[in-house]
C-alpha cells in the first residue's frame, strides 16, 4: 500500500514514502547471531528484552531523500564499523601515528590518515536528526524520541545541501576498543551528568556525541570531528559508556521466555 505525504527531509508535499529506519538495516543484520538458536539481534528497551527480527522503521522520506541519505553517509559507514569479523575503521587506526596521547585515548587525523570525515560526520547527523523529528515506535509499544530543539532544523538544511555544517554544534567521534562496544548500538539519547546539552549513540564500535549550543568548553569544539583542527577522530575504550547506558534500560526491562534455551 502506498504512503503518500511530505517528506520530513525536503520538505516536499504530495511525495511517495519509503519504510525508512531510524538505524540501518545492516546494523541489524551485522547483529545476529548464527550460532544461537534464536539467531536474532537481542533488543533491549526500557519494558522487554528479547531476540527478535522487526527493526525500528517508519515511512518518512521521498525516495530521493532516502537515497540522499545514503549515499552521502550510510553506505560507507557500513563498511567501517566492526561487522562480527572485521572493524576496518579500527584497522585504519592501528596503524596510524597518534597526533595527541594520553593513557586512555588516542586522538588521530582523519584528514592526515585519509578518512573520509564528512561521510562519517553526515552519517552521524543524520541518525541524531532521525531520531528527532519522529517518534519512532518499538515493537512493544515504546517509543523512541530524542528532540534537537532549535538545532533540528539547522541539521536538515545541512543534511538537505542548502547550508553548511550548523553554527554552534560539535560532533565527537570514538572508536571503541571494547568488546562490549564494538558488538552492539543503540539509539541517539540525552547524555546526562553534563553541565551542557548535549546527545550520544553508539553504531557497532564507533560512538558519537553530539553536543549543542554555546555553553560547552572551546575543547569541545576543537575535537569536532567535522570542524575541529584536522578533523580528529578519537580511540579509546568506550565500555563505562556503553554499560552505563544499557544498565538504565536493564534496570525496568524484563527478560522475554525466548531468551533461554528451547
Amino acid at each position: 500500500m502506498l504512503r503518500i505525504g511530505t517528506c520530513k527531509l525536503c520538505l516536499r508535499p504530495h511525495q511517495v514514502l519509503q519504510r525508512s529506519h531510524l538505524m540501518g538495516r545492516a546494523l541489524y543484520r551485522m547483529s545476529r547471531d548464527p550460532t544461537a538458536w534464536n539467531p536474532n539481534p537481542i533488543v533491549i528497551t526500557r519494558k522487554t528484552t528479547k531476540p527478535i527480527s522487526r527493526q525500528i522503521a517508519d515511512y518518512l522520506l521521498c525516495h530521493n531523500c532516502e537515497r540522499l541519505l545514503n549515499e552521502n553517509g550510510e553506505a560507507w559507514m557500513v563498511t567501517q564499523v566492526f561487522n562480527g569479523r572485521d572493524f576496518p575503521l579500527m584497522d585504519r587506526l592501528n596503524v596510524a601515528v597518534p597526533i595527541q596521547r594520553a593513557p586512555s585515548v588516542e586522538m588521530f587525523s582523519g584528514t592526515q590518515i585519509g578518512l573520509n570525515m564528512e561521510r562519517l560526520a553526515y552519517f552521524a547527523l543524520s541518525v541524531f536528526w532521525r531520531g528527532s523529528v519522529h517518534r519512532w515506535r518499538l515493537h512493544d509499544g515504546s517509543i523512541v524520541f530524542n528532540p534537537l530543539g532549535a538545532f533540528e532544523e539547522p541539521i536538515r538544511r545541512f543534511l538537505v545541501g542548502e547550508a553548511g555544517f550548523p553554527t554552534d554544534v560539535s560532533l565527537v567521534a570514538i572508536a571503541c576498543t571494547d568488546s562490549a562496544s564494538q558488538g552492539s548500538f543503540y539509539t541517539p539519547a540525552k547524555i546526562k551528568g553534563v553541565s551542557y546539552t548535549g546527545h550520544g549513540m553508539l553504531v557497532r564500535g564507533v560512538h558519537f556525541r553530539m553536543f549543542t549550543g554555546t555553553s560547552f568548553p572551546q575543547v569541545v569544539r576543537n575535537i569536532c570531528c567535522y570542524t575541529g583542527p584536522q578533523r580528529p577522530i578519537m580511540k579509546a575504550s568506550c565500555q563505562r559508556i556503553s554499560l552505563e547506558a544499557f544498565r538504565f534500560l536493564h534496570a525496568t526491562s524484563r527478560p522475554s521466555v525466548e531468551l533461554g534455551s528451547p
